[in-house]
């Protein structure tokens, strides 16, 4: 291994490391005053820990405290786009009896997704988007992140839920016996934390196709009301 192989390998060790505080490294009181109107004593009030020798010392600046502030922050913004993208789903539902047609459906996923899209929104989530990556990066080996991480995506299935159940009535369908509706929750969200990924570093990917995967996957975990399916295992096994 060459020393530029053996660097590179370091530097990935340190980055396997590294905690929230580390990935805040940049982030401080001064850099913070300069933003808006408080001084760099004030970023350290709010979010400072007193030396353990001088408790009426200079508070030192938590850059972890900080860390998890932001983080809940961008949750919390990520929550409230989930009900209203809720919202705008659960109406096209209601319109689907009368429109016979899923388009309204289809363009209410590319919208959603349109704000996710660099540049492309004058709603700009890439602060959100960014700390949702920091936090993921460390989720691994910090409890209170992963945490957060779980709780907020619980509360955004929990937003979609009766989305979902809109859908099954207008549709005439019924959960499969095997699958729940946050079993469905969970394969539409990976598909779309997958593709809303790959929008950050290649924003010209398509996106077309999306919404209909959305709808394959719908209709891959439901069945047409009253049908009697044979199970998932039946299938596998050739039941």
């Amino acid at each position: 291994m060459t020393v530029r192989e053996e660097i590179v390998e370091a530097a990935l060790r340190r980055i396997g490391d590294a905690d929230l505080s580390g990935l805040f490294r940049s982030v401080t009181p001064d850099a913070l005053a300069a933003d808006a109107p408080w001084s760099a004593s004030s970023v350290r009030y709010h979010f400072g820990t007193a030396p353990d020798d001088d408790a009426a010392g200079r508070l030192a600046f938590n850059r972890r405290d900080l860390g998890l502030a932001v983080l809940e922050a961008a949750l919390q913004d990520a929550i409230g786009a989930s009900a209203d993208a809720a919202d705008v789903y659960r109406a096209a539902a209601e319109s689907l009896p009368s429109r016979g047609s899923m388009d309204e459906v289809l363009d209410a996923v590319k919208a959603n997704l349109a704000a996710f899209v660099p540049g492309a929104s004058p709603e700009d989530v890439s602060p959100r988007e960014r700390m949702y990556f920091l936090a993921l990066a460390v989720c691994d080996e910090d409890r209170d992140v992963s945490r957060r991480l779980r709780e907020a995506r619980s509360r955004q299935i929990e937003r979609y839920a009766p989305m979902y159940r809109a859908y099954l009535d207008a549709l005439d369908r019924e959960l499969h016996p095997e699958r729940t509706v946050a079993d469905l929750a969970n394969a539409i969200y990976a598909l779309l934390d997958g593709h809303i990924a790959r929008l950050r570093f290649d924003p010209s990917v398509p996106s077309e196709w999306v919404g209909e995967a959305v709808l394959t996957l719908f209709a891959s975990f439901t069945v047409r009301r009253g049908a009697m399916p044979r199970t998932a295992s039946d299938e596998l096994l050739g039941g």
